[in-house]
């Protein structure tokens, strides 16, 4: 994980709180993962599978990417981590799991109804599908 952690950034990992597959966030509620871009620090589950790097790469994506300052991330800046995380997947082997495309899916859905729907056609694409063009 140290090579595919951004320079000068810190990763915390947690282990997940007892019948979850979260931890508990301070300001977010419970969550897979968080990056909080003012402390350069990343907050992720243990990672020990398939699903959990993909929430840690998720993270880094947003690192790397989405560096402003803010915590609100839009629709877009959900599906380019999201995409971040399945591309260094798939470069280092590592085939994405279905559970993680659902959950990428279900991150950029929420994103999209928090902003109401204003984002790239490739978010839209990703999200919803064929149906895409309905949430235009």
């Amino acid at each position: 994980m140290e090579r595919l952690t951004p320079r000068g950034w810190l990763v915390v990992e947690k282990e997940p709180e007892e019948g979850r597959a979260r931890f508990k966030d301070s300001e977010l509620g419970y969550v897979s993962g968080s990056c909080d871009v003012d402390k350069k620090t990343i907050h992720c589950l243990v990672v020990h599978d398939r699903d959990t790097l993909s929430v840690f790469l998720h993270e880094v994506g947003h690192a790397t990417l989405h560096n402003r300052g803010d915590d609100v991330h839009t629709a877009d800046e959900e599906y380019e981590a999201e995409t971040f995380s399945f591309a260094v997947m798939r470069g280092l082997g590592i085939a994405v799991p279905r559970s993680a495309l659902r959950g990428a899916k279900g991150n950029v859905i929420n994103a999209l109804k928090a902003h109401g729907h204003d984002a790239s056609d490739d978010a839209l694409k990703f999200a919803y599908g064929k149906n895409w063009r309905d949430y235009r």
